[in-house]
């Protein structure tokens, strides 16, 4: 009897899960082939996936995969994980089998690794229909002329809802052909509406230069506000709605990062823009984040701005994890002193310091990047990134890369995959506890910072190579 009970209390508390910042969560294992990992692109395969509130977006939870063994997840309900740009949506205490077809550029499926039939088939359906439908494309080619960048708005605002209404019929086929459960309908019941709003946003942002000469992108932009702050208060946003909001935001104000308003000191000025901009949901959604990283960040949020929030709030969900992210926040204690910023070259075996580092490009303006192998929104950054590199003289300015991964191997093979400059990368060997990491409160990545030729910071916030605001910046000290 005595063992029956302590069996019954491990299985209790199994089955109740453990709490995190977005509530119960329970564990979703994932395991893969040997071909998964024969990829030489992509020696350390992943996937990544949101919590379902995106209060912390854009930094997305990273599962790692490992040849041999078994890794976990925690989440909290049904949630889109995505590996090589398919989807797949994992239940809690599912355990997953990941496998790969070289033939097609090392495209995933998931399958269960107890060959359950239902869930083998759903666990199918998102590819397929990723794989069939035909969306409406947005293509990036050169020197568009203003012209025929409004035939191709034109065009995609005509294709949105014919396309939208095709690929419902497309999903809603493979769902019954595949003999989905209901749990799975319910997951999913969302999934295509609002898919293809975001292309136009996403024309606009691909030819913004065209767009911000003749003095119209704002104008274009504020366009897609109307049917944000249309929502109605009892909606739940969909990932693809969540993304038009970003987006919106983000296009709006290009210098005003959520996360980077609260270092500045400018959590008022952020706030205000928020709620006089956005309503309703989507109002909720940009506060709520904002009063996260507040807490995240260590700053107190004044009593009138947390009086105006709870008379905007809706989202109940919103509410309990600000009210356990600030307990957590107000709590924290740093384990261990501060380390040295010491830092490991390329090489994988020489290491220098941060202050070396700056040392020997004293005389020029520094943009520091904070960055991972793991780190998606990183990795999206690169390409602006490198273009933006070649438009400044490089006896100005240094662009200097750290990294935050602890696995080396994955730091250098995403190096040589992005053809990095080697000389000006480096690994931070104390990720968490380096003196500079604790200074900066590097707490997300990507985050990007600006040094003088003198050594000191003049912006710990720097906007992301993909926002205007960074090149505007640049040209600020650079261009005389």
């Amino acid at each position: 009897m005595k063992y029956l009970s302590y069996f019954c209390l491990v299985f209790l508390f199994a089955s109740c899960g453990v709490r995190t910042l977005e509530g119960r969560a329970w564990p979703v294992y994932f395991s893969a082939d040997d071909v998964v990992f024969s990829d030489s692109l992509d020696p350390k395969p992943s996937l990544w996936y949101h919590g379902p509130t995106w209060l912390s977006y854009p930094c997305a939870d990273v599962i790692e995969l490992e040849p041999g063994k078994q890794v976990k997840a925690m989440i909290t309900g049904p949630t889109i994980f995505t590996m090589n740009d398919k989807n797949f949506l994992v239940n809690p205490k599912d355990k997953i089998r990941v496998t790969a077809d070289p033939s097609h550029d090392f495209a995933p499926s998931l399958y269960t690794q107890n060959q359950k039939k239902r869930r083998d088939r759903e666990l199918q359906v998102l590819k397929s229909f990723q794989e069939q439908e035909h969306a409406p494309k947005v293509v990036r080619l050169i020197d568009f002329d203003y012209q025929t960048i409004l035939n191709l708005e034109s065009t995609l605002k005509e294709q949105i809802e014919p396309a939208e209404h095709a690929s419902q019929l497309l999903f809603d086929s493979l769902k019954n052909a595949y003999q989905v459960g209901r749990k799975f309908k319910r997951s999913t019941k969302d999934f295509v509406r609002n898919r293809y709003e975001s292309n136009v946003l996403s024309l606009y942002w691909l030819y913004r230069d065209t767009l911000f000469a003749r003095g119209v992108y704002y104008e274009k932009v504020r366009e897609y506000l109307t049917p944000v702050n249309n929502l109605g208060n009892r909606e739940r946003l969909n990932a693809n709605m969540v993304w038009h909001i970003n987006f919106l935001n983000t296009s709006l104000f290009p210098t005003l990062g959520v996360n980077g308003m609260v270092r500045q000191g400018k959590f008022d000025a952020c706030f205000d823009l928020v709620s006089t901009t956005f309503v309703g949901p989507a109002r909720d959604l940009l506060l709520s984040r904002l009063i996260f990283h507040a807490y995240v960040l260590g700053y107190s949020v004044p009593e009138n701005y947390a009086k105006q929030y709870r008379k905007y709030s809706i989202n109940k969900d919103y509410k309990k994890v600000l009210a356990r992210t600030k307990v957590d926040y107000d709590t924290v204690q740093f384990l261990g002193p501060i380390l040295p910023n010491d830092l490991l070259m390329v090489d994988g075996s020489s290491t220098t310091r941060w202050e070396n580092v700056l040392a020997q490009n004293k005389g020029k303006y520094v943009l520091v990047d904070f960055w991972a192998s793991w780190c998606v929104p990183c990795l999206n950054d690169l390409p602006a990134l490198s273009a933006l590199k070649q438009q400044y003289p490089t006896d100005k300015i240094a662009f200097l890369s750290f990294s935050m991964d602890k696995n080396v191997a994955a730091w250098k093979s995403q190096l040589l995959k992005q053809n990095s400059d080697t000389a000006n990368n480096f690994l931070i060997v104390h990720q968490e506890n380096a003196g500079i990491v604790r200074s900066l409160k590097v707490s997300t990545i990507p985050r990007y910072i600006l040094i003088d030729p003198e050594g000191n910071f003049i912006n710990v916030d720097v906007p992301g190579p993909q926002d205007p605001g960074m090149k505007i910046i640049l040209d600020q000290v650079l261009v005389k």
